[in-house]
């Protein structure tokens, strides 16, 4: 009979998918300096571009946190709290946990159409990278995680106490669209006895606002495809 790691290395194993985290920072090629000096065109501009996402004035609100020029943001949630936006002198973060297949695409227009606004707001904007942190939390089908993950880690150390698993974490160098990636599997912390998979890629200028949400969603299933998993929605 043929071992777990002999299977995974011939046919993908399905992943369950039961929770979905996505994180998006997109640099500045400049400081946004209307964040402090046009703050009119800027909040008109949200409001503007933003309100079919449940942007309004109620919403928007100011943080000076530390009290530091770096940490001051605008932030506001988006799709009915499913996303929360932070504009900082030196980027944009935008935050969605827990994401369902349905809030992909709005989410996608949503952050199209929030660049967008900020372009509109300022005669410099530009962005210089993007960095897309994609968190999958689920079920290998058929397999107990700590087996599956036991496949890439063979060998364990001898240490008091009771082995409760391992996790891997691969490094990879810059390609066409990016300028680093990597892929972490590991026990979820969110989700008891499940399997965290964690895309990190940081995607170069050249890849547009409405070029995103394909480049990831590829790397995403090249990855998984790498360690031997498809999602069920293939």
């Amino acid at each position: 009979m043929a071992t777990l790691s002999e299977l995974r290395e011939t046919r993908p194993i399905v992943f369950d998918v039961q929770r979905t985290d996505v994180s998006i920072q997109a640099k500045f090629r400049t400081h946004y300096w209307s964040l402090f000096h046009n703050i009119p065109a800027l909040y008109s501009a949200l409001l503007t571009g933003l309100g079919e996402f449940g942007v309004t004035p109620h919403g928007i609100r100011s943080d000076v946190a530390d009290g530091s020029l770096g940490a001051y943001n605008v932030n506001f949630w988006m799709l009915n709290f499913r996303a929360l936006v932070r504009i900082r002198l030196e980027q944009i973060e935008v935050q969605s946990n827990n994401i369902t297949q349905s809030d992909v695409e709005p989410l996608e227009r949503a952050f199209v159409r929030l660049t967008e606004a900020l372009a509109g707001s300022t005669s410099d904007f530009a962005l210089s990278s993007y960095a897309v942190d994609v968190g999958l939390h689920g079920q290998p089908t058929g397999v107990d995680p700590k087996d599956y993950l036991a496949t890439f880690v063979r060998t364990r150390p001898r240490l008091p106490g009771p082995y409760t698993g391992s996790g891997v974490v691969f490094y990879f160098g810059e390609d066409a669209a990016t300028m680093v990636r990597t892929l972490t599997a590991d026990l979820s912390g969110l989700l008891p006895d499940k399997l965290y998979v964690r895309v990190f890629s940081l995607y170069k200028e050249t890849v547009h606002p409405h070029m995103l949400r394909s480049a990831v969603e590829g790397h995403v299933r090249a990855a998984l495809q790498s360690i031997g998993l498809e999602t069920a929605d293939r």
